[in-house]
């Protein structure tokens, strides 16, 4: 019997089974990067919609100087604190929007490494399967050949 054929197939399945697992691994450093890809975005914007909201606020006071009227009480102040309000809302839903973000990238990456691993399952069974086939197919030829007419001897 040709001893090495087993051998060898457990190699490939093995092999196959490493290389299943390095996408795992890329498929993490995948989801990383979009996480830290979103964080870099959400900052940016973040910085973005703060200069604005502070030339909006120095606008205000300055306008208000120009006019002669003086802040703390009636609509200039309102006006501001209505701004501002604005503002924080709109902080608030972009830092929901990073979280929302991160949820998804999370639940595709679960969903990934579950299909992976379910598939590196398969690969294993599969490849023991394959063995075992060929073990059973080689003892069934030496039953009815004789073990020398199945490895390269003569045959009757």
């Amino acid at each position: 019997m040709a001893f090495w054929i087993p051998i060898m197939m457990a190699a490939s399945t093995a092999v196959t089974i490493m290389g299943q697992n390095q996408q795992k691994k890329n498929m993490r450093a995948d989801a990383a990067w979009k996480k830290y890809d979103a964080d870099l975005n959400f900052h940016i914007n973040k910085q973005k919609e703060l200069s604005k909201q502070t030339e909006l606020l120095s606008e205000q006071r300055a306008r208000g100087a120009a006019s002669g009227t003086t802040v703390g009480t009636g609509s200039s102040l309102l006006i501001a604190v209505s701004d501002q309000e604005d503002f924080e809302y709109d902080m608030m839903l972009m830092a929901k929007g990073l979280a929302l973000n991160h949820g998804a990238t999370d639940s595709l990456l679960a969903g990934q490494m579950a299909s992976q691993n379910l598939a590196m399952l398969g690969t294993a069974v599969s490849g023991a399967t394959s063995i075992a086939s060929y073990n059973k197919q080689q003892d069934w030829l030496d039953k009815k050949y004789g073990a020398e007419g199945t490895s390269g001897g003569k045959t009757n």
